[in-house]
């Protein structure tokens, strides 16, 4: 990214913030998680696309690792821990750069390339809130886990970044196979790791193939061709 587009993206974080404050100020309650990292260009300056942003990740949290719902990590992942505990082992998760844009109004968002990225890199993990399946009725930012054996009991449990996530979350569809999901058991949990099957250039949109199942029942069904 070179200095021009940096002093931008720079110029859009102080402009976000101070109209946040502003719409605050005017008994809007909003907020956005500086820990949220954005690309931006000149157009992405323009106070209608700031405020599309604000309200769009107002009251979003960002996750570098999972959350989960009262009783299920101490509760289920304890008992699963103590059955399977020898496929369990310790692992430091490294990822590539992503930036977040407003593509359009319409698209939303999309993540970006911060820098080249090569295959076999990781992208991270897929953060968000675990749940029992039974409890989610939405289910456009969600990956379904493996099914968890706990003694007798056969439990389903989904990962939903909704509420919650990190610049994963904005990686948009499209039938392509650039990327990659495994669930991988550490830290004493299921993850989902995104990893990087073809060059992705800088400044390049991040895309991936979200699957079949994952249209099933979707009112919209995506164009081949689009993000």
């Amino acid at each position: 990214m070179g200095l021009e587009d940096s002093v931008v993206r720079d110029e859009f974080r102080s402009r976000l913030f101070r109209r946040a404050a502003e719409m605050r100020g005017e008994g809007v309650n909003v907020s956005v998680d500086p820990r949220f990292r954005f690309r931006a260009a000149e157009e992405d300056l323009d106070e209608g696309r700031l405020d599309y942003v604000i309200r769009r990740f107002n009251g979003l949290d960002y996750l570098d690792d999972l959350k989960f719902e009262p009783g299920i990590e101490r509760g289920l992942m304890a008992s699963y821990l103590r059955e399977n505990a020898k496929f369990n082992h310790r692992r430091a998760l490294q990822r590539a750069p992503v930036l977040i844009r407003l593509i359009d109004m319409q698209v939303g968002f999309g993540a970006f390339a911060e820098r080249d990225i090569a295959p076999g890199e990781s992208l991270g993990e897929y953060a968000g809130i675990v749940s029992r399946s039974e409890d989610v009725s939405d289910r456009m930012y969600c990956y379904e886990y493996p099914v968890l054996k706990v003694g007798d009991e056969e439990v389903m449990l989904t990962l939903d970044a909704r509420r919650a996530g990190n610049e994963t979350r904005f990686i948009n569809h499209a039938r392509v196979e650039t990327i990659r999901h495994n669930f991988e058991f550490f830290n004493g949990h299921w993850h989902t790791v995104l990893t990087v099957n073809e060059p992705i250039a800088q400044g390049e949109q991040i895309l991936m193939d979200y699957g079949e199942i994952y249209w099933e029942g979707q009112s919209k069904l995506p164009d081949p061709l689009s993000p």
